[in-house]
């Protein structure tokens, strides 16, 4: 705005040198000329600042062109006041031209006035003779510079109009700028606001998601234990099983080796014949002893009635009459006695017959080949077992060798480590077998060596028995009470066993 006067300076001068200045006039000027921008509204311009039809227009006093573009749509707010300033300024330019057109014309009608004085004072011959016209030139002199007095009047006050109008339009671009500002400074404001806002909720999302990510790896380690901890617990109820079923075959082998065992104790008891002692008292101590430890293996002794006699019209309480004892004798042997059950006890009961020994002889014989069978089929069916665990251990190798992943390969390398501890064991057994097995038969052949010289030293007490009692023809007068006596002693000994 300091370069205005400038401005306005030189495009008075271009004017000056371009348009003539008007020839003077001692009339009134029309506001035509002095107010050229208060005209109608072209109607060749539908719209502000537009042309339709670019037709030259002729200026009775002067030429206006438009300094800025013409454009057909609407402006923005400061777009609008920049071309309202640019609009003020071109009609303080214009204002001032025509202020110095009025000057000029001033000056010019002045020079006209003294040219008009020159030339009065010229002919005042002519004056003073025609005097009868002073108050017309007065009247025209006076009416010029009134004219001109109210053209720069109007100029004035059109300046100063238009000063206020610049005036009031810098207030408004001020107004306008501070509002920008306080606008910019708010959106400034509230994108900050924002920015925090998107920056605190960014930093929230990224706690959340560090919180999730923290849940996740957390899970997951919760699922990799769960899943161990399945495995082992699946690895143990395998290992449970296993030994579960490793424990009742152990078991039913315990169980046959127990009754194995039994049975071979049985034939040793049944083979292993009593030795011979050099006191009959310990003999007969020997065969009691015996025959009541191994009663309850012998097989049962069926009494039939009719051997048994009856005798009628005696008690059955204790008493020392034979008679008596002998009833009791027979009355328990009516009724099933366990200790009666037994080849052995019947056997010498019967002052050791010669049939009785051989039914023995035969009994144990049997009893002896029957358990040695049972000894050879149970080592048959081991050593059967030991073979198909000996292909099962092979068949174990090849799919080692064939297996691709190392867990499977794992998997049978236990199995197959299991499977050699069963071997093993089942070869101990089999040693076990075979020594109980030789045992058995020393033990048959020592039996058999003594049961041949049991026979000779029977034969030898019958015979010497018998012809002891072929020798002694006669009877002492005291023998038959001796004889009752000890007989009452063998009743009294058998009463006392048979209810034990």
């Amino acid at each position: 705005m300091e370069t205005l006067p400038k401005t306005l300076a030189a495009d008075a001068t271009r004017e000056t040198e371009s348009y003539p200045p008007p020839p003077p006039t001692c009339g009134p000027v029309p506001d035509s000329l002095s107010l050229p921008s208060y005209k109608d509204y072209p109607a060749h311009r539908p719209f502000i600042n537009t042309l339709v039809h670019h037709r030259p227009q002729t200026h009775t006093h002067q030429s206006y062109v438009p300094s800025s573009p013409i454009k057909a749509f609407p402006e923005t707010n400061s777009t609008v006041i920049l071309s309202a300033l640019r609009n003020l300024q071109e009609k303080i330019r214009r204002l001032e031209m025509e202020k110095g057109h009025a000057e000029r014309s001033l000056h010019a009608l002045g020079k006209d006035a003294s040219q008009t004085l020159l030339q009065n004072e010229d002919i005042t011959p002519r004056l003073l003779n025609d005097q009868k016209d002073p108050e017309r030139q007065r009247s025209a002199h006076s009416n010029c510079n009134q004219v001109l007095i109210n053209h720069l009047a109007a100029a004035e006050s059109r300046c100063l109009k238009l000063e206020r109008q610049l005036d009031h339009m810098r207030r408004m671009l001020r107004n306008a700028r501070t509002e920008r500002t306080n606008l910019l400074k708010q959106q400034d404001i509230l994108q900050k606001a924002k920015s925090a806002e998107w920056q605190s909720d960014t930093a929230s999302q990224y706690a959340q998601f560090d919180k999730l990510e923290r849940l996740e790896r957390e899970y997951l380690r919760l699922t990799h234990t769960q899943n161990i901890s399945e495995m082992k617990i699946l690895e143990l109820e395998m290992k449970l099983q296993e030994e579960e079923y490793q424990r009742k075959l152990i078991q039913d082998k315990a169980n046959q080796l127990q009754t194995g065992l039994d049975a071979s104790r049985i034939l040793l008891q049944s083979v292993s014949p009593c030795r011979s002692a050099k006191k009959p008292k310990e003999k007969k101590s020997n065969t009691k002893k015996s025959s009541q430890q191994y009663s309850h293996t012998e097989p049962h002794y069926r009494l039939s009635l009719r051997d048994v006699p009856f005798v009628a019209g005696t008690s059955v309480g204790c008493s020392h009459s034979v008679r008596a004892n002998v009833q009791s004798v027979l009355s328990l042997l009516k009724r099933h006695q366990p200790h009666l059950c037994n080849s052995r006890v019947l056997s010498r009961n019967t002052n050791g017959s010669g049939t009785d020994g051989h039914r023995h002889s035969d009994s144990s014989s049997s009893s002896s080949s029957a358990s040695g069978e049972e000894l050879s089929e149970l080592l048959q069916a081991l050593q059967e077992e030991l073979r198909l665990m000996s292909l099962e251990h092979d068949e174990l190798m090849r799919q080692v060798e064939d297996c691709v992943f190392e867990q499977e390969r794992k998997e049978l390398r236990r199995v197959q480590e299991r499977l050699l501890l069963k071997m093993e064991r089942k070869g101990e057994q089999i040693s076990k077998l075979y020594k109980h097995k030789s045992q058995i038969k020393k033990l048959r052949k020592e039996a058999n060596c003594r049961q041949s010289n049991g026979n000779e030293l029977r034969v030898s007490t019958t015979v010497s028995t018998r012809g002891h009692s072929a020798a002694a023809v006669k009877a002492r007068p005291g023998d038959r009470s001796k004889m009752n006596l000890r007989l009452l002693r063998d009743m009294k000994a058998l009463q006392t066993s048979l209810r034990t």
